[in-house]
């Protein structure tokens, strides 16, 4: 098993650590952790037309562990935060890694909800006076002009430190890098600007989901479920799916504002739905390489590796092959590789155009989940 999860870590590049109520993930030159403001019980009230027997059977007791979580993005230069939370332990959490209200230079929101913006504000005053405050153009402009006093209070307070920026709706967008790294991603109906951030160093990913699933048990299984605080149910939805299909056939880790601390994992494809697998953590640092890995053998050996599986010419796969490409495994349950596919990009949310090269059976090893064999997908970047 532990062979396993190292591999699926070096394959997403990314590095855990857990000590002192502290989790943290290194996503090439960031770190980010997860800050948890609150916790509690949730209720399945919020649920919209969730069958009784389809609740009873993913939350039997009725209730289920909610978090309310926002993000430290750490890089040489900047201190980042990825919302605000309810401002009940920001502060403290802050504290715990020697960083003080002035040293924050950027507030990413991905909506404004109360829970998101709650800790922008003290005593009626800014907190962070230095931070920039980036949202959604039309975020802003649904609660500026909206009735919810939180939300006016703070984009007022801060009228002089605000960043509005547009994200063409879609994955595909490039126009919505709203600071080194920092990509906003349109996940519209919880609020009509609720935005991911997708953060990007190196060949290294990790998508903050913000708001994408309240109730995670079911929500995952079950995207179709909208819940009471979405603004457009419907949308809501969509969104859901689409991000939920894009991540987990990715293998992109995810980190999200209610999932359960540490709040950080992926999401994998299941017989229903989808399931959330929290990162394991272990107390040990995974080093993350600075540059692609290479190839054993180079350019030549992988044109060989794949072309034996292939009626195609050597010269077709070496025209497939660019200079840098990441090679994606979908492995069955039984082990057997059902798919290799060349992603012509290191960044695949971006650009995800793929080459389909071949389909072979030979054995290689399934991803483990609770002791059972599930169906796998792998991303392995190379360089030659």
């Amino acid at each position: 098993m532990r062979k396993y999860i190292f591999v699926l870590l070096f394959m997403n590049l990314a590095s855990w650590i857990m000590a002192q109520e502290k989790a943290t993930i290194q996503i090439g030159d960031y770190r980010i952790s997860a800050l948890s403001d609150s916790k509690r019980d949730g209720k399945t009230n919020i649920l919209i037309d969730a069958a009784p027997d389809l609740v009873a059977q993913y939350i039997p007791s009725g209730v289920y562990p909610s978090e309310v979580v926002s993000f430290l993005v750490q890089s040489p230069e900047k201190n980042i935060l990825i919302d605000a939370g309810l401002g009940l332990q920001l502060l403290a959490n802050l504290e715990s890694f020697d960083l003080t209200p002035d040293r924050i230079d950027a507030v990413a929101l991905t909506h404004a909800h109360g829970d998101h913006i709650g800790g922008l504000l003290r005593d009626g005053k800014v907190v962070f006076p230095n931070a920039s405050l980036f949202i959604n153009r039309l975020e802003y402009d649904y609660w500026i002009n909206g009735n919810n006093q939180l939300a006016k209070n703070v984009l007022t307070a801060y009228k002089d430190q605000l960043a509005l920026f547009d994200v063409e709706t879609g994955t595909g967008s490039q126009k919505g890098n709203i600071l080194p790294g920092f990509q906003a991603i349109a996940a519209y109906g919880h609020t009509p600007g609720h935005t991911l951030y997708l953060i990007t160093s190196g060949i290294s990913q990790l998508l903050v989901l913000g708001d994408l699933t309240h109730v995670t048990p079911l929500q995952m299984p079950h995207p179709e479920i909208a819940v009471t605080y979405d603004v457009d149910p419907k949308q809501a939805v969509e969104s859901r799916k689409k991000i939920l299909e894009y991540v987990a056939e990715y293998n992109i880790p995810v980190a999200g504002m209610h999932i359960p601390y540490p709040s950080i994992g992926y999401v994998k494809t299941a017989e229903t739905g989808y399931d959330f697998w929290e990162m394991e953590i272990n107390g040990t640092q995974y080093d993350v390489p600075d540059a692609l890995p290479t190839f054993p053998g180079g350019q030549q050996a992988m044109t060989e590796f794949i072309a034996q599986h292939l009626s195609n010419s050597h010269e077709a796969v070496q025209k497939a092959i660019s200079e840098n490409v990441i090679l994606k495994f979908v492995v069955a349950e039984d082990g057997s590789i059902e798919d290799i596919q060349i992603v012509k990009s290191v960044d695949p949310l971006l650009d995800a155009e793929v080459v389909r090269i071949v389909k072979l059976m030979p054995r290689w090893k399934p991803g483990i989940q609770n002791g059972k064999a599930v169906r796998t997908t792998f991303l392995l970047p190379f360089r030659f």
